[in-house]
């Protein structure tokens, strides 16, 4: 499968290989796929919207204090990946509950909401996402303040810590 390069509605124009490459690892974790979903016709995100939630994701961690704006490709896979499908979930769960209907004809009850669920696990994602993002920013900007005070064991391992 390729990035849709097109003019139409799904259509991402030139995006970095790194950035097309990532689109399909997201679908391939959420399991996005035509043939895997049974319930809906085609893919439930497009390669448009797995991009604007990338785009969203970074901008989110770039804005949460401690202030460390990383581009794309120096936040950690795991982290990124987590708040990626943190925002496709909350996508397809607005949809979800926009187009609820639930549905009765002589005593057959047809209910096929599944916004509580897609809520439950937007929920996981997101606390997951949160906890991953605060250490990561908590541990750099940590790093961040060792590195730019020296101190008198910098000088000692430097003459004695390449033995």
């Amino acid at each position: 499968m390729t990035v849709d390069a097109g003019y139409g509605v799904n259509a991402v124009p030139r995006l970095p290989p790194s950035l097309a490459a990532y689109v399909q690892e997201i679908r391939a974790y959420m399991r996005d796929y035509p043939e895997l979903n049974r319930l809906t016709d085609g893919e439930e995100n497009s390669d448009r919207m797995i991009v604007w939630a990338v785009i969203d994701t970074l901008e989110d961690f770039n804005s949460t204090p401690p202030p460390i704006s990383l581009p794309f490709n120096q936040i950690p896979k795991s982290i990124l990946r987590y708040g990626v499908v943190t925002t496709l979930l909350e996508s397809v769960m607005l949809l979800s509950a926009r187009n609820h209907l639930a549905y009765s004809d002589g005593g057959i009850n047809v209910n096929l909401d599944r916004t509580p669920l897609l809520m439950q696990m937007q929920q996981m994602m997101r606390q997951t996402y949160d906890m991953k993002k605060k250490e990561y920013k908590i541990a750099k900007n940590i790093e961040g303040a060792y590195a730019s005070s020296p101190s008198e064991y910098s000088i000692i391992n430097g003459y004695y810590g390449s033995w």
